[in-house]
């Protein structure tokens, strides 16, 4: 659970956990990338802050453009193991930016199912917690 301003490392270190080489980040790792304009006392960090942590493990962060929203997030049946679309290969996690907080979205750890679509990581709950392809909007 998060403490103090910390749901953006918690959203950048989810969704990189299934990186083999991924070391999660600390407190004063993270907050040392981030400029003094991209801190929020609130926790409302600034994009670049997040994706300067997502490069130093050696990932990539690419903000979903406004055409690929509703391609993204489709439930893709006509294959041999369906999937939510963003799950394609290469694409590890998902870091959202909700009204003032950070989440993740993960692959599940087993197969995707319309049952269990993707992994919610919300600093504020104890653990992260199973997503339908329903609950996501996408049948």
């Amino acid at each position: 659970m998060q403490i103090a301003a910390t749901c953006g490392l918690h959203s950048v270190n989810h969704a990189l956990h299934t990186l083999h080489e991924h070391v999660p980040h600390t407190w004063e790792a993270f907050d040392g990338r981030a400029r003094a304009d991209e801190r929020k006392p609130d926790g409302d960090w600034e994009y670049s802050a997040l994706q300067r942590n997502v490069e130093a493990a050696g990932a990539r962060m690419c903000p979903v453009q406004a055409e690929e929203h509703e391609t993204l997030a489709q439930w893709v049946s006509e294959t041999a193991a369906p999937h939510f679309a963003i799950w394609r290969p290469g694409h590890v996690g998902c870091v959202m930016h909700t009204p003032g907080h950070w989440i993740a979205l993960t692959p599940p750890d087993g197969p995707q199912t319309p049952e269990c679509a993707a992994l919610l990581s919300d600093s504020l709950r104890p653990r992260p917690y199973a997503l339908s392809a329903e609950e996501l909007g996408m049948q």
